[in-house]
This record gives C-alpha cells, sequence and structure tokens, in this order.
C-alpha cells in the first residue's frame, strides 16, 4: 500500500469523489455496508468544511419543511419560489 498526505484542496476534491464512488457501489449492490461506505463518507465531508451533525440535521429538517421529504415515491418536477 502506497498513500500520501493530501492538501487541503486535493482532500476537497478527493473526498467528493470517494462519495460519488460510493454512491455508485450503493447503486449497484444496494447493500448495508455500502450505505455505511456512504455515511462515513458524509461524516468526513462535513467534519472537513467544519459542519456539526446537529446543524446539518437541523438544516435538513428545515429543508423537509419547506419542500418535503423523500417518502412515498413523489416526485417533485418543478418548485417555484
Amino acid at each position: 500500500i502506497k498513500g500520501h498526505i493530501a492538501d487541503s484542496g486535493e482532500y476537497d476534491s478527493r473526498i467528493i469523489e470517494k462519495l460519488l464512488e460510493e454512491t455508485l457501489e450503493f447503486r449497484e449492490s444496494n447493500t448495508l455496508e455500502e450505505l455505511a461506505d456512504i455515511y462515513e463518507v458524509f461524516l468526513a465531508i462535513a467534519r472537513n468544511w467544519n459542519y456539526e451533525l446537529l446543524d446539518v440535521q437541523a438544516a435538513a429538517s428545515a429543508k423537509r419543511e419547506r419542500h418535503g421529504a423523500f417518502k412515498l415515491g413523489i416526485v417533485l418536477d418543478e418548485i417555484q419560489n
């Protein structure tokens, strides 16, 4: 195994790439393990950009109140403000 410590710009880019990679893997397998990988990358992203998990949850809750949640298979085709 070979690796290096990424500078902040590289890390920012790589962590987003990792999220995309893990999301595609979950899309293929739909396993709990792949979902856990997405969660771990999500937590790393939050830490990297100095977001507290409680703040992210509060923002998600507020957005859910305004725009709804991903439930019941309802797809919004357009949102007008």
